[in-house]
């Protein structure tokens, strides 16, 4: 039995070698094996996600397909008295490879991408094929981008950003930076720069675009970033119905290595801890459907999204960009363009490319200047030291002024402060246990009071466990003025709360 099993081991690592050597495009990534495969046709999973023609995606080799690769990459045979015998890799082989990670061999693989990018150290990548130091893999599927200076001035910098705005110049943008410049703009820039270099960055902002009318351009705003980035239309899906339906939809795309998506036509405030995770981490672990393992993605996908008057609310407030348009028309859809963005931008995407790499090698090389007065980002600071920085360098609007808007918008902070009000209004600032609250909140006597609306708000049909469990996750939250303490009591074996000045 041990000489089997010794035998079966060198066996995996003779077939890896092989296929590594053939050049066999294998690679790992969080528990998977993987190959890279673009499509040709658009697919659809219903209306949940919707991935165009020409997407470069990951699929997972499955035994079939590992058993197709060493027959490819090496050469099986029989010997016996007749001489001999060639014959197909076995599919036990192909199932014992898959089932041992711990002798894998094949390159880790961080994502894949289709246009140049910077390292994480700010050096260029620009040669296609497995790039080791980063773990990417550059498919340009056959365009040819012009070359881009190793140590670019500010002058080229400047050169370079003014080819990066043709695209998004008649888009009606709120002037809502200093001195009548559009803060919205730049958020449309830095949608351009992050996904050039989103593979390598641990994490970034969403950036959403949002208008008070249909037609105004959101769409066609992100589909133009998304060509420039990936060269072809974005993977795209609707927000579910239920925080559990979005997690499923965000675990689909990132399973399949898609670099840019958008969430389009929200038509409810976007948060949920799913999507709060994969903005703030770089991986995220989840359930494979209709398997009983858990595997790791990565989250390094620029997430963009659209709707009408769009609102964050929660935690994502703290993680999200806002471009807002306003064309001040019933209907923008007639405005005319200067360009025809849908056939532009396709044409002039390699110098749409060089020139948004050339904006951030040349803040690099200039030692990026000026961070330090920058309000730190928090959870996204290699973004702001990057994407952020240039664009401030180069004297465009910080995409960030746009967050007090995302901030002001929040209905669930609002919804929070009209509770804490009620409560300590109710609760005059004593200790009090949910029990208790909600005994009050349902006192016949306080019928006059707001009192039972705003808590049957916060937490529908409530008990002491829901009504707890709120007030827990908003311990020590400071909202307008007023801070929520929690604190355990041994004897009653319970929690008690109390609202009080901050």
């Amino acid at each position: 039995m041990m000489w089997d099993m010794i035998l079966a081991n060198e066996m995996v690592a003779y077939v890896q070698r092989r296929m590594l050597d053939g050049g066999a495009p294998i690679y790992q990534t969080g528990g998977r094996v993987v190959y890279p495969v673009r499509t040709n046709q658009p697919t659809t999973d219903g209306d949940e996600v919707r991935r165009p023609p020409g997407a470069l995606t990951v699929e997972d080799v499955r035994s079939p397909r590992m058993q197709l690769f060493m027959i490819e990459y090496t050469r099986f045979v029989k010997m016996s008295r007749g001489g001999v015998t060639p014959f197909a890799a076995p599919e036990s082989l192909a199932k014992l490879c898959l089932a041992a990670p711990d002798l894998w061999q094949f390159p880790t693989l961080n994502g894949i991408i289709s246009a140049p990018t910077l390292r994480a150290d700010g050096t260029l990548l620009v040669t296609s094929g497995y790039d080791a130091k980063s773990g990417l893999l550059l498919d340009t599927g056959g365009i040819t981008f012009p070359a881009i200076e190793e140590e670019p001035s500010r002058e080229a910098a400047l050169s370079a950003l003014k080819m990066l705005q043709e695209p998004f110049k008649d888009f009606p943008c709120i002037k809502d930076g200093p001195n009548g410049s559009s803060a919205s703009r730049a958020v449309l820039l830095s949608m351009v720069l992050t996904g050039l270099v989103r593979r390598t960055l641990p994490t970034a902002p969403v950036h959403g675009v949002s208008a008070p009318t249909p037609g105004t351009g959101k769409t066609l705003a992100i589909q133009s970033a998304s060509t420039i980035v990936l060269g072809r239309q974005v993977t795209a899906m609707s927000q579910g119905a239920s925080e559990e339906e979005d997690e499923k939809r965000l675990f689909s795309v990132l399973k399949q290595g898609d670099g840019v998506i958008m969430i389009d036509n929200v038509t409810r405030p976007i948060s949920g801890d799913a999507l709060c995770t994969v903005l703030t981490e770089q991986t995220w672990q989840s359930r494979i459907l209709g398997e009983s393992r858990n595997v790791s993605v990565n989250t390094n996908a620029l997430f963009t999204v659209t709707g009408n008057n769009l609102v964050f609310g929660g935690d994502m407030t703290r993680r999200a960009l806002l471009c807002r348009m306003d064309a001040g028309l019933e209907n923008p859809e007639g405005r005319a363009f200067d360009k025809d963005l849908r056939s532009w931008v396709p044409a002039h995407r390699p110098e749409l490319v060089a020139a948004g790499l050339t904006v951030l090698r040349a803040f690099v090389c200039a030692g990026r200047p000026g961070l330090s007065n920058l309000q730190p980002f928090g959870s996204f600071e290699a973004w702001s030291n990057l994407v952020r920085g240039a664009l401030v360098w180069l004297r465009e609007p910080d995409p960030c002024i746009t967050r007090k808007h995302v901030v002001a918008d929040d209905p669930i902070k609002a919804q929070l402060a009209v509770f804490f009000a009620a409560v300590y209004d109710a609760m005059l600032g004593d200790w009090f246990t949910a029990a208790e609250l909600l005994k009050e909140a349902d006192n016949p006597e306080a019928a006059d009071s707001d009192l039972r609306d705003i808590l049957y708000a916060a937490v529908p049909k409530p008990n002491p466990i829901s009504l707890g469990r709120y007030l827990k996750s908003n311990n020590c939250k400071i909202i307008g003025g007023l801070t929520l303490q929690v604190r355990q009591d041994k004897h009653a074996k319970s929690a008690e709360y109390r609202i009080v000045d901050a």
